[in-house]
């Protein structure tokens, strides 16, 4: 948790940054709004969040966390 900013912020500067805009981010929340398949679908129709490769929800099971993150960075573990 980011208490002065929110993910989403977050996400905004770093695709503004070119140093940040091509690092992948998985997203993480205890309460999404919607599905996270919906959530997902609204992150790839905005611009601003091509950065983010994945959502997952909390409480998470570690394994689902790790085949995640293999597959967004392609490192095996």
């Amino acid at each position: 948790m980011i208490p002065e900013i929110g993910g989403m912020e977050v996400c905004k500067k770093m695709t503004n940054n070119l140093k940040l805009k091509n690092v992948p981010v998985l997203l993480m929340s205890s309460a999404l709004p919607i599905s996270s398949e919906e959530y997902k679908a609204t992150l790839k129709n905005s611009i601003s969040f091509s950065i983010v490769k994945g959502v997952i929800e909390k409480p998470f099971v570690i394994d689902d966390l790790l085949a995640k993150i293999k597959k967004i960075t392609k490192i095996d573990f």
